[in-house]
């Protein structure tokens, strides 16, 4: 099943996109997920406690998982991370625009540094700690930051990595709106 799933989203993204840079795209994205599915670790553990660095998020993170059919979960490291200050515009543009919730989580365990990089890097979207790096050893990604595209039954759709340019941050928010509208829970 998990197999024509990936080949049906392939072959979707691929005719959405038509330039041979988002065709790249597309195929890079499902390889990524690919990787996913092949591992164990295809689905966000239920009942994951987190800190809430942002005092509206539920300490659990299934339970705000839950409440959207599609979310979106950030893994970033705010001191070892050029590319997350990149990346925070695309991360804000999600959130800002309501295409779909975005939640950010960080190993950083010092609230004061995280509140300093949050403020200079102007970042809005809400932000757990995840000090014991649960998340990240469950998923295990090759590199942060890294977005995970969730449903509300906590199965990880897509896995992407840096987009460093303004181009590259418009056509994933292009692919992720079209997912968004086929794949409506």
């Amino acid at each position: 099943m998990i197999g024509v799933l990936l080949l049906l989203n392939a072959t979707l993204l691929l005719k959405f996109f038509e330039s041979r840079n988002e065709k790249k795209l597309a195929i890079e994205l499902n390889a990524a997920r690919d990787r996913v599915y092949k591992s164990a670790n295809n689905k966000i553990p239920y009942n994951k406690i987190l800190i809430p660095f942002t005092p509206s998020l539920d300490s659990n993170l299934s339970k705000q998982i839950e409440k959207s059919d599609f979310s979106i979960l950030v893994l970033f490291e705010p001191n070892q991370c050029g590319a997350c200050l990149e990346e925070k515009i695309l991360w804000n543009k999600l959130n800002d625009d309501k295409v779909l919730p975005v939640y950010a989580i960080t190993y950083l365990k010092n609230k004061k540094e995280l509140s300093q990089y949050l403020d200079d890097s102007k970042t809005t979207i809400p932000v757990y700690q995840d000090t014991l790096a649960s998340i990240g050893k469950w998923v295990m990604p090759e590199g942060v930051p890294v977005k995970l595209l969730v449903n509300k039954n906590h199965e990880i759709i897509l896995v992407d990595y840096v987009r460093r340019t303004a181009s590259e941050r418009d056509d994933f928010v292009k692919m992720l709106k079209f997912y968004l509208n086929t794949y409506k829970l």
